[in-house]
C-alpha cells in the first residue's frame, strides 16, 4: 500500500488480495476526518492508466462524487497519479535466473548485460546475452495488475 496526506485528506492506494476482487485490481480509499470512501479500479482500466501517459489520468476511472471531488485539484489529481505508479513499480518484480529485483535493480542489470529495459516492460521478459551473442540468461517481468482473462484472486484459507 501507498499513502500520502493533502492537508486533512489521507488518500491510501493498494493492490487487492481479497478473493472477491479479480487479480489486478487498484483500491483507492480516500479518508478525511470520520468520512472515508472507497473506490475500485479493475484491471483493464489500470491497463489503460498505464498506457495512456498523460496526468491526471486515474481520477478518471473512479469519478469520485460529493466531497471527495469538491477537494480535488490538479495537484492532487497529479500526485494521486504518481501514488499510484508507486504501487504498480513497487507490487511489479523482475525474475532474473532466480532472484528477484527491484526496479533500479534491473535498471542497472540493463545497463551492466545490454538488454532494453523497454522491451522488457512492454513484452514482459528478454534474453541476457554474452559479447558473443549467446544467451547467458534471461528475465522475466511478474506483473500482478496484468489479468487479461479476469481472473479472480485466489481463496484464501485459513488455519
Amino acid at each position: 500500500m501507498v499513502s500520502k496526506k493533502f492537508g486533512d485528506l489521507l488518500v491510501e492506494v493498494e493492490l487487492e488480495d481479497s478473493e472477491m476482487w479479480r487479480e489486478g485490481t487498484i483500491r483507492m480509499r480516500f479518508n478525511l476526518g470520520s468520512a472515508y470512501e472507497a473506490y475500485h479500479v479493475s484491471p483493464p482500466d489500470v491497463e489503460k492508466f498505464r498506457n495512456n501517459h498523460s496526468s491526471p489520468a486515474f481520477i478518471t476511472f473512479i469519478q469520485p462524487a460529493g466531497w471527495i471531488r469538491d477537494l480535488l485539484d490538479d495537484a492532487i489529481m497529479m500526485a494521486i497519479d504518481a501514488l499510484v505508479w508507486d504501487l504498480i513499480e513497487q507490487k511489479s518484480t523482475f525474475n532474473v535466473w532466480f532472484s528477484e529485483l527491484s526496479k533500479a535493480q534491473i535498471k542497472e542489470f540493463a545497463e551492466r548485460y545490454g538488454f532494453d529495459l523497454e522491451d522488457l516492460m512492454d513484452s514482459g521478459s528478454a534474453h541476457i546475452r554474452d559479447a558473443d551473442g549467446q544467451v547467458i540468461g534471461g528475465c522475466e517481468m511478474q506483473d500482478p495488475f496484468y489479468n487479461p482473462t479476469n481472473r479472480l484472486n485466489p481463496r484464501h484459507t485459513y488455519d
